[in-house]
């Protein structure tokens, strides 16, 4: 459905407090006339958006007005809303984890990269079952909010001890994405109907080793590039103890392993169909301002 200047009549955002949500709710009031983004706890007011409190374990009716649907929640919950909606566009995130860790060293990443396969499965099937125009999205590793669960703990540990530890030789390359370049594609698909029906890998303009990852967070947080390899087995205690004691609960030993291994990821399609164009690394992880009344 369109209004009458062209622009889509309304949206919902599931998920919208999430990391990808705060660069996206500044963009989506350009394109919608009115933009919904539930979340369990919504946020300071943004121009152009109405917050609703919602818990997607629940069921929820998307009102016959919404023309698309963009889910940022955990993707294993958005069968169940798809099942019960009219047919939408939808762009939805998953994770490179999907891949990256489906051959890790630690049963416990592969069964998370079991279930996330499975969900995506569980979309596709839903969508095509009920009429919907699905893109989904696979970010690499993310960064930009303060929130992720490696750049921005890096960032945190370089900023107050001046140095960083690595496990091994950490030689396997990695893509680091920026969440406002995720927000940007996901406007992209909005504008291109060629992506509906496809699935895109995001990973950001550099290739870096997770060594190089740490000597970038360093220095572009006005710090010299004091990294030191540490062997594995001395790490593996104190990613087991950060886990048990809940100070990092998503570690897992898999990551050791993992440090020595490429994860990156093609971003020629995504360029080719929706001009997909993520920027350089920043190790200081800059987040643009949310725009609020």
């Amino acid at each position: 459905m369109w209004g009458a200047t062209g622009m889509n009549v309304e949206c919902v955002v599931t998920g919208a407090s999430s990391q990808i949500g705060g660069p996206l709710l500044e963009l989506l009031p350009d394109r919608f006339f009115r933009v919904n983004a539930w979340s369990r706890k919504p946020q300071a007011e943004v121009r152009g958006v109405a917050w609703q409190r919602a818990d997607l374990s629940e069921v929820y009716k998307i009102d016959e007005t919404v023309t698309h649907l963009i889910h940022l929640a955990p993707l294993a919950l958005l069968a169940p809303v798809l099942e019960h909606a009219h047919p939408m566009r939808v762009i939805a995130i998953s994770t490179c984890s999907v891949r990256h860790k489906a051959s890790s060293a630690s049963p416990a990443e592969r069964k998370l990269a079991e279930k996330l396969k499975n969900a995506e499965k569980q979309v596709i099937m839903m969508a095509r079952r009920k009429g919907h125009q699905l893109t989904l999205l696979r970010p690499a590793m993310l960064y930009g909010a303060g929130r992720d669960g490696t750049v921005a703990v890096l960032q945190k540990l370089a900023r107050r001890f001046g140095f960083l530890l690595v496990p091994g030789r950490a030689l396997g390359l990695r893509q680091p994405v920026h969440v406002a370049d995720v927000a940007q594609a996901i406007v992209g698909c909005i504008d291109h109907d060629k992506t509906i029906g496809r699935c895109y890998e995001l990973g950001g303009r550099a290739q870096i080793t997770l060594r190089q990852l740490a000597e970038r967070v360093l220095t572009d947080n006005g710090k010299r590039a004091r990294v030191y390899s540490v062997p594995s087995w001395l790490l593996r205690p104190v990613i087991d103890a950060a886990r048990i004691l809940k100070i990092r609960p998503d570690w897992d030993v898999g990551l050791l392993d993992r440090a020595q291994k490429n994860q990156t990821v093609d971003n020629r399609p995504a360029m080719r169909d929706f001009g997909y164009d993520p920027r350089p690394f920043n190790g200081k992880g800059l987040t643009r301002k949310v725009i609020r009344r």
